[in-house]
């Protein structure tokens, strides 16, 4: 059941002009620019903070920021313009953190293991020395980062359990009788950390995708399935990916994380679990700029 007054009206907008089409590339496509547009907002947004900061570098917390940079991305697009409520939908955005929580973890997982981190950085670094603006196309040449993803994707499966599903016939499943009629739930992030096809399955290690002959996500390769499979896979996966892609290459790019001041030598890696994972504590860490954005 949708939620009541206008703020329901949002979401169900958002939802069939938005999400239930940006699974189609001409259509994702077409709001190009305005992602663009969106994440050179909210680079400057973070160089601006440290322009204002001591030493030249500021304490942020980056999470919100994503969040509302995802907020206007999305409704530029859907409706035209940003969210004249923006902070009363910006609650409703962080209950369905699918869109945002991916970038959140990925920059999580990075600033508590500096080797990947590094090498994330390199690679955009190198891709991309001497731009001041990144655009989608950039991105496109970038091959350590998208393991990133889908590495933050394994470990941190953005909806643990699958819509439900109804068993058509009887069957045995693992020595277990399931009749017809039974509702199943799919364990998402169970099926991501099963030894039986995971080595290390706890250790974030963005190159196990290496040379791994393309398992993907798009629901063909049944071991890796964080936005399900078949006909009721999420449709918001491709608007997602490629805000998650184009926000972190830039943050990575134009910027050096580390923990902010007081937060000692671990980063609290805590989820709160519900429809959706999402961090359970702010994402706040310390902003250094290395590369000036436009």
């Amino acid at each position: 059941m949708a939620p009541a007054g206008d703020i329901g009206s949002l979401h169900h907008l958002l939802l069939s002009r938005h999400g239930g089409l940006l699974h189609l590339t001409p259509t994702l496509d077409s709001f190009r620019r305005i992602r663009e547009e969106e994440a050179g907002r909210l680079l400057r947004s973070v160089a601006y903070s440290c322009a204002a900061g001591h030493g030249g570098s500021a304490v942020v917390d980056i999470g919100e920021r994503v969040c509302r940079a995802m907020n206007d991305t999305v409704v530029r697009s859907a409706v035209g313009g940003r969210c004249a409520r923006r902070d009363e939908f910006l609650r409703e955005l962080h209950r369905a953190v699918v869109l945002t929580s991916g970038f959140n973890l990925a920059l999580s997982e990075l600033t508590r293991n500096p080797r990947a981190m590094r090498r994330a950085q390199a690679e955009v670094r190198e891709a991309f020395r001497g731009q001041q603006r990144l655009t989608e196309a950039d991105t496109a040449r970038l091959r350590y980062l998208p393991l990133v993803v889908k590495e933050t994707l394994r470990l941190h499966v953005p909806v643990p359990f699958l819509l439900p599903r109804e068993c058509r016939e009887a069957c045995r499943v693992m020595g277990y009788d399931v009749p017809r009629g039974t509702k199943v739930l799919v364990s998402a992030w169970a099926i991501a950390r099963d030894a039986a096809y995971w080595d290390d399955t706890e250790v974030f290690r963005p190159q196990r995708f290496e040379g791994t002959g393309g398992v993907y996500f798009r629901g063909t390769d049944f071991e890796f399935i964080p936005f399900g499979a078949g006909r009721r896979m999420c449709p918001g996966m491709a608007l997602g990916l490629v805000n998650m892609e184009l926000a972190l290459a830039g943050l990575l790019y134009h910027f050096d994380w580390t923990l902010s001041d007081g937060d000692g030598k671990v980063l609290d890696m805590s989820e709160a679990f519900g429809i959706t994972v999402k961090r359970k504590s702010k994402l706040v860490l310390r902003a250094t700029p290395r590369a000036p954005c436009s």
